[in-house]
């Protein structure tokens, strides 16, 4: 751990996207006092209705986004139950839920975006586009309520916007400092009722420091509706941010950096940390040995995933104690029978990944590990940029006070 202010520590109130940083205590927690579902003793399900194969058969699959957000906050069984392959199919059909996928790409200069899932999803989400906004637009971030953030640019000035592509709606922003190009960006919705969310844009500095890399940090807080600037973000020398998606887990913001260091930034406290990876790849020396390296997430952990020389992927998931844990290795031959050179891109949930091919994305259930649970959708588009989107259907104001 750096020098600058550990997570491990700080209580984070229950956030919307990333989950809580700590639990309470399961052994005796009786309840989900949002929901009023009881828990049964001693039991993995929290009290959850089964029919005779297994499916989820109670009021979960008819819980609406946000109270299923709140309920497995604070209850292992529900939280558990989210990602199973069963539930969300269900969950989408009788909610009217969107999950999937906002793909971009960048032609001629112009960003252009598609929107690919499966199951009941799909349905839901074929006519959903970013059309509607007033221009073409780069996806910068997305959040976990159907929240974007996007950033249009006519070659001399930038604009920030955030929109809800599941209701057409689209805001303008204040402008933070644009004259720094933007590194990295994020967006976490902090509550969804009313609305409340930040963006962390880290950009370069004008200058850098000469025993640090540098980075301008801003903050744009929806209930203040201003951008914030706080002390810069310090790196080693020579260390930058690898160019991959947000991951947010645990109540914090993650991006992998060059020397293999997880950065944490603290979306309640506003400061960050720096942690190692798994052993294995801090101790390897050739830095070529693991492929692919990634952060993501994981029924809700932060997670890390990487290629071996003989093509698995590994699994790594972070524990409640903050010390990484080998949980799976995944054979992706299915996969490779369809598309020779896929890479990993997302967990759809507990048993499927979403792999990005040439100009196609897969759904790929590898807990069977056979061809024929591999779902192509052709994009007709190279994959280049991968959003995760997850909303429902009711409107919201972009703007407090609106």
């Amino acid at each position: 751990m750096d020098k600058h202010k550990s997570l491990e520590n700080s209580q984070s109130p229950v956030l919307i996207d990333g989950g809580i940083k700590s639990y309470p205590s399961e052994s005796n927690f009786s309840g989900c006092q949002s929901c009023g579902e009881a828990k049964t003793e001693g039991g993995a399900d929290g009290g959850v209705e089964r029919t005779a194969d297994g499916t989820v058969d109670g009021e979960e699959a008819r819980t609406s986004l946000k109270g299923l957000d709140r309920c497995k906050s604070v209850c292992k069984g529900w939280k558990n139950l989210t990602y199973e392959s069963t539930f969300t199919p269900l969950h989408c059909e009788r909610t009217g839920t969107i999950l999937g996928y906002f793909v971009q790409d960048l032609v001629h200069n112009k960003y252009f975006s598609k929107f690919a899932s499966m199951d009941r999803s799909k349905e839901l989400g074929q006519n959903l586009s970013l059309d509607f906004l007033p221009h073409p637009m780069k996806v910068e971030a997305s959040s976990n309520q159907g929240i974007l953030c996007c950033v249009y640019h006519d070659y001399r000035n930038y604009r920030f916007y955030v929109c809800k592509p599941s209701t057409r709606q689209w805001q303008k922003l204040p402008n933070p400092k644009t004259r720094y190009m933007t590194v990295q960006v994020a967006i976490v919705v902090i509550r969804s009722n009313p609305l409340h969310y930040k963006i962390v844009r880290l950009s370069n500095p004008k200058h850098m420091l000469k025993y640090y890399y540098n980075y301008h940090c801003e903050i744009f807080d929806s209930d203040l509706w201003a951008w914030r600037k706080l002390n810069d973000v310090l790196l080693p020398p020579r260390v930058i941010f690898i160019n991959q998606p947000t991951v947010v887990a645990s109540g914090a913001i993650h991006w992998l950096t060059s020397n293999d260091q997880v950065f944490a930034f603290d979306i309640n406290s506003e400061t960050y940390s720096t942690f190692p990876l798994p052993e294995p790849i801090i101790t390897e020396e050739d830095e070529f040995h693991y492929r692919d390296k990634q952060l993501t997430v994981y029924k809700g952990r932060l997670a890390f995933i990487y290629r071996e020389p003989d093509g698995y992927l590994v699994l790594w998931e972070m524990d409640t104690n903050r010390v990484w844990q080998k949980i799976n290795t995944l054979n992706i031959e299915p996969v490779e029978e369809k598309e020779p050179y896929p890479s990993y891109a997302a967990f759809y949930n507990a048993d499927i990944a979403v792999m990005k091919g040439f100009r196609n994305i897969m759904f790929y259930k590898f807990q069977n590990c056979g061809s024929g649970d591999v779902k192509l959708h052709d994009l007709k588009m190279v994959p280049r940029d991968i959003f995760v989107f997850r909303s429902d259907l009711e409107p919201t104001e972009l703007k407090c006070g609106s």
